[in-house]
């Protein structure tokens, strides 16, 4: 019997250390996920209550990991991506859906990879498509950055016309976003590439991991894009990346950038402690792997003279969710409680929250929604109300007020 107790001991230690990725560590961190989300039903009840709305019935989609409206001939057009590799265009007046390019055969289809990401460069002739997605090489995983030429959005785009722009080895982590700015660059969330950054990739400034990129596409140069000159290190003479534009992050999986003050916020995904929100400054270090949230690592070396960028808000994992997906700045006017406020969600908990703030700090942070699905990406149609993807629920959902809200 004393010998049986030792064994259980020795297994739950195991267990509660996350150092060794098992099967019985993955099915404990199931279990405690379910608990935290049980518990969070009875003891967290929404401030401010939404209700999150099937935008299409009659679609149902193949785990949708991202969306995008983009205006096509000043038509409105919502296009969504599977994780597993198809990208549709989604005709809103008919509702129905048109697979225009189609990865299923390219991209990595195991759990945590896939498809993650995409973004236009819309013109009046040749538009490009940019895919951020994963990929098996000989068995490793490597993260894609990559372009196809679209001139004809009706026609399926041929993957022989796919342009390398990033070839990455990413074992864990991907990232990641792909999103432009208004100053017309493109930018670029990529994680630290393993599962617990053991040789500190985030902070390597000559590696391309745990960082945010800045690149000009429309000026292709050697690399088959430019730097612009403003990047934090142009013309370094140290080794350093000069695509980097921010530093010091995990796994920066969604970020957005607010058109109103154009400041970019990232949802990091924490570890074992922390979320957290960041609003990312050019050169900034965001802390990784230095800090989680706020909180030090390292409690003996420290980090409060490091020069580090501190989140705008972080929380603990447990009863407020385990898996941060950035969100948008709420502009529309069906909710006027909402406006201005930071939406987010929390991938695991199924839940969506509310950030106020003021001069980039924390006001109030509140709970809108609960039970909504498991949030991936979000996005804003033309009148600037928001959508999201509800991956497991194979669906996507639109933000709407419920009636006792109207009158607010």
């Amino acid at each position: 019997m004393k010998k049986i107790l030792i064994l259980t001991g020795i297994i739950v230690i195991g267990l509660a250390s996350y150092r060794k990725k098992s099967y019985l560590e993955n099915e404990f961190i199931k279990i405690k996920w379910t608990i935290f989300k049980a518990l969070s039903q009875y003891l967290q009840k929404p401030d401010f209550e939404i209700i999150a709305k099937d935008a299409f019935p009659n679609l149902k989609f193949n785990d949708p990991i991202s969306l995008k409206f983009i205006k096509i001939k000043d038509k409105e057009t919502l296009f969504v991506l599977e994780r597993r590799g198809e990208l549709k265009k989604i005709d809103l007046i008919h509702k129905k859906a048109f697979t225009i390019l189609s990865l299923n055969n390219i991209v990595n289809q195991d759990l945590l990879k896939g498809a993650i990401d995409f973004t236009f460069l819309y013109t009046k002739n040749t538009s490009l498509l940019f895919v951020i997605y994963s990929k098996k090489v000989k068995k490793i995983n490597h993260l894609i950055v990559s372009s196809f030429p679209v001139s004809d959005f009706n026609k399926n785009i041929q993957l022989s016309s796919e342009t390398i722009i990033f070839d990455i080895v990413s074992k864990h982590h991907q990232g990641g976003t792909v999103e432009f700015g208004k100053d017309g660059f493109l930018y670029i969330s990529i994680g630290d590439g393993e599962d617990t950054d053991p040789k500190n990739n985030a902070q390597d400034l000559s590696k391309l991991y745990g960082k945010i990129l800045r690149i000009d596409i429309q000026n292709k140069g050697n690399l088959g894009y430019s730097i612009p000159s403003d990047n934090p290190y142009f013309g370094n003479k140290k080794g350093y990346r000069e695509e980097i534009y921010a530093f010091g992050f995990r796994n920066p999986f969604r970020f957005s950038i607010d058109e109103m003050n154009n400041m970019l916020w990232v949802g990091d995904v924490g570890q074992e402690n922390f979320e957290e929100i960041n609003i990312v400054r050019k050169g900034g270090n965001y802390g990784w792997k230095i800090m989680e949230g706020d909180s030090c690592l390292n409690s003996q070396s420290g980090c409060q003279n490091q020069n580090l960028q501190r989140p705008i808000y972080s929380y603990k994992h447990g009863i407020e969710g385990f898996s941060i997906t950035g969100g948008q700045i709420y502009m529309g006017n069906k909710i006027p409680h909402l406006k201005g406020k930071y939406i987010y969600g929390d991938y695991v908990r199924g839940v969506i929250w509310a950030l106020e703030f003021e001069n980039q700090k924390s006001i109030q942070n509140e709970l809108i929604g609960q039970n909504i699905g498991n949030v991936t990406a979000f996005d804003s149609d033309a009148s600037n109300e928001l959508y999201y993807c509800d991956m497991i629920g194979g669906k996507i959902k639109k933000i709407v007020p419920k009636k006792e809200n109207i009158n607010e």
